[in-house]
């Protein structure tokens, strides 16, 4: 639902309105809306379209558009809980860590995802500048919350691999000789390379999806 609601602003309506002054106590024994001649609930995962009407639909309804977040100048001042982070000087901090973890071969990884083993994930989130946007540890305020996770240190091995400058083996995130020769050169050009061999890669890529609304955005 949240993906739905980051393309197009709000959620969708399954119910219809109530005429003025009546009211309803349940929303879901409202009179349901047109979607429900398409999606039905699914007590365990949600509004669902039945197999069938996919093909059906598929053949002739156009593909959304994709998904563009709006943007600002300046942050308002009515948002609460808002951190702005600066991130050009921080991944020149965290390319050098996880360019020595990976000589090093300390950070683990799975031989068929390249996705990093939990514990090296919180090893590499605690040593990257300021830690990662969100808690590694997998605490919530409130069992029913979905935890955002990882995402700097989820995302450093797999951008590594897909810029060219790390394989696995063994298990383990091991440098390429571009990776060799990247702990020498010049940071903005080794990000550079990065950034674009990252946008060139096949997608979809697993760090892309790492939060619902995120567009392609800067490295670190």
């Amino acid at each position: 639902m949240s993906r739905y609601v980051a393309r197009y602003g709000k959620s969708p309506e399954f119910t219809q309105a109530l005429p003025e002054g009546k009211k309803q106590r349940y929303s879901y024994l409202a009179p349901p809306s047109l979607l429900a001649v398409f999606l039905y609930a699914n007590v365990e995962r949600g509004y669902q379209l039945p197999d069938e009407l996919l093909v059906a639909l598929r053949a002739w309804v156009p593909e959304p558009e994709p998904v563009r977040l709006p943007t600002v100048d300046a942050a308002s001042s009515e948002l609460d809980d808002l951190v702005v982070r600066a991130c050009e000087r921080a991944a020149i901090h965290d390319l050098a860590v996880v360019l020595r973890l990976g000589r090093q071969g300390a950070i683990r990884v799975s031989a068929t995802t390249g996705v990093a083993a939990a514990a090296s994930v919180q090893a590499l989130a605690g040593q990257l500048a300021d830690g990662d946007f969100y808690s590694v540890d997998g605490e919530k305020r409130a069992a029913w919350e979905a935890e955002a996770g990882a995402i700097k240190a989820y995302s450093w091995p797999l951008l590594l691999q897909a810029g060219g400058l790390a394989t696995v083996q063994g298990g383990k995130l091991s440098l390429t000789p571009a990776g060799q020769a990247a702990t020498v050169a010049a940071p903005a050009k080794v990000l550079a390379g990065l950034w674009r061999k990252w946008q060139a890669s096949p997608a979809p890529q697993d760090h892309r999806c790492r939060a619902g609304a995120m567009s392609r955005g800067g490295l670190g």
